[in-house]
C-alpha cells in the first residue's frame, strides 16, 4: 500500500520537475528572441553609421581636393603675376617650390 503513495508521488515530482523545465526552456527561448532582436538593430544602427561614415569621409576628400586645386590656381596666378599674394595678405607667397598638377 505504501509503494502505491510512493509511486504516484514520484510521478508527480517528475511531472512538477518536467513543467520546470518546460517553464525554463520558454523563458531561455524568449531571452534568445529578446538578444536577437537587439543584435539586429545593432545592425541596423551599425550599417546607417558606416554609411554616415563613408559620406563624411567623402565630403572631407572631396573638400581636400578643392582647397588643393584653389592653391595650385593661387600659385599659378602669383607666378603669372595676376595676383601679388592671396587673398590680399602680405605674409607672402602660400606656393609651394613645386607645383605638381
Amino acid at each position: 500500500m505504501n509503494s502505491g503513495v510512493s509511486v504516484s508521488a514520484g510521478r508527480e515530482t517528475a511531472a512538477e520537475g518536467q513543467e520546470l523545465h518546460l517553464a525554463a526552456l520558454a523563458s531561455l527561448k524568449g531571452d534568445v528572441v529578446e538578444l536577437n532582436q537587439r543584435l539586429l538593430q545593432s545592425a541596423r544602427e551599425r550599417d546607417t553609421l558606416e554609411k554616415r561614415l563613408a559620406e563624411a569621409q567623402l565630403i572631407s576628400l572631396e573638400s581636400r581636393q578643392e582647397r588643393h586645386i584653389w592653391m595650385s590656381l593661387t600659385c599659378l596666378l602669383q607666378r603669372s603675376g595676376l595676383v601679388s599674394s592671396p587673398l590680399g595678405s602680405e605674409t607672402g607667397s602660400i606656393c609651394p617650390q613645386f607645383i605638381f598638377l
